[in-house]
């Protein structure tokens, strides 16, 4: 599965629905905390 944030244009993948969108938010939060 992949969920993608295109706005952003960011996507994450993972074997579940769940998986790819807890890894695509974990990514968002990353690069906050790296631009912040």
């Amino acid at each position: 599965y992949i969920a993608t944030f295109f706005d952003a244009n960011i996507s994450a993948s993972g074997d579940t629905q769940t998986e790819a969108i807890f890894n695509l938010k974990d990514m968002i939060v990353g690069t906050f905390e790296i631009l912040s």
